[in-house]
């Protein structure tokens, strides 16, 4: 449905702009209220693309991202990521706790034909699993321990949408922030005044 809603909307912004360009003689009152009405259009946007990525943010509510661990020959990946939890974050884990685990395919193999600067060969880079709990519970305990594991190779991390994921980015990138982070999909920021705000997508941390 949001997707057609999109579709929609892109349709009607395109005829927007075809008649822009169709009119001759255009004042600046005209052409003022068709970039009104591209602007309402580009809101509307927004706003589906918003409630796409909530819905979507909250279908992985359960989940976390793993990055470092390495798999175990003759181990299931649900196995691997239950002992390092266990022995890493000191936390209880079960299998049965784990619905599925699974190692994230790397956008791009690297070019194993070319020797590395140290001359060992290709590194790549570290392993990405993605973890789902069946008990939202596990899933929080283990965030909130993932402070165990500063200093190491590893991390752990909510499991974000490629929106939320480029706005976490965007936030943590502004010079008046302090610092970012996420917690149950929401982007969080502390400002560098002390002040402490909650930040969607295409949010303009100015307003």
């Amino acid at each position: 449905e949001h997707s057609d809603a999109l579709n929609d909307l892109t349709d009607k912004l395109s005829e927007i702009y075809s008649d822009i360009q169709d009119r001759v003689g255009i004042t600046p009152k005209d052409l003022e209220h068709a970039l009104k009405e591209v602007e309402g259009v580009r809101r509307e946007a927004r706003d589906a693309m918003c409630t796409a990525n909530d819905a979507e943010q909250y279908g992985r509510r359960n989940n976390i991202r793993i990055r470092g661990i390495e798999m175990i020959e003759g181990q299931t990946c649900q196995t691997v990521v239950k002992n390092f939890l266990s022995d890493k974050l000191e936390q209880v884990i079960e299998e049965d706790d784990i619905d599925i685990a699974h190692v994230l395919p790397t956008r791009s193999q690297p070019d194993t034909s070319q020797p590395s600067q140290s001359g060992t060969g290709s590194t790549t880079p570290p392993p990405l699993v993605i973890v789902r709990f069946r008990r939202r519970e596990v899933r929080d305990s283990v965030l909130r321990k993932r402070r165990l594991l500063k200093g190491t190779r590893f991390t752990i991390m909510e499991d974000l949408t490629a929106l939320n994921s480029k706005t976490l980015s965007r936030v943590s990138k502004d010079p008046a922030v302090a610092t970012a982070w996420t917690w149950n999909g929401k982007i969080l920021a502390m400002l560098k005044t002390g002040e402490k705000i909650t930040v969607r997508p295409f949010q303009s941390l100015a307003c």
